[in-house]
């Protein structure tokens, strides 16, 4: 999911981070002359820009990915009138189990849902109330 952001956010960082090691070599020397100056600030400008745009990136997918999360909740919290189980929950959002059980812990601990164990699957219930539309 989401194959190619991750990719452009990784040369996007790969592609800030060297000149930003050529700024931090010259930046870290005792003695600087004016060329060293000038190159530190070309190094810097060629460095942000990239960066900023690989983090945006970052930031982005890390958004999207809890939407898909949050979405998927309401979305089985609502199919399944309040119960959720790990696995159908795993393979509805297409994240492993173990990401599935963290994540329907703290929603259990935001809402004050319990768990049952049946037919050797976790079962978490969530107060639950239909909604009017």
């Amino acid at each position: 999911m989401y194959t190619f952001q991750k990719l452009a956010a990784a040369g996007c960082l790969t592609f800030g981070i060297i000149p930003l090691m050529f700024f931090v070599f010259i930046f870290f020397q005792p003695e600087k002359t004016r060329e060293d100056r000038s190159a530190m600030l070309g190094f810097l400008v060629f460095a942000v820009p990239p960066l900023s745009l690989g983090g945006g990136l970052l930031w982005n997918i890390q958004r999207l990915q809890r939407d898909h999360l949050h979405n998927t909740f309401h979305n089985l919290l609502e199919r399944n009138r309040g119960e959720i189980a790990v696995m159908n929950f795993s393979l509805e959002a297409k994240i492993s189990a173990e990401a599935a059980k963290k994540y329907l812990e703290g929603q259990a601990k935001a809402f004050g849902a319990d768990f049952d164990v049946v037919d050797t699957m976790v079962v978490y219930r969530f107060p639950y109330q239909k909604m009017r539309r």
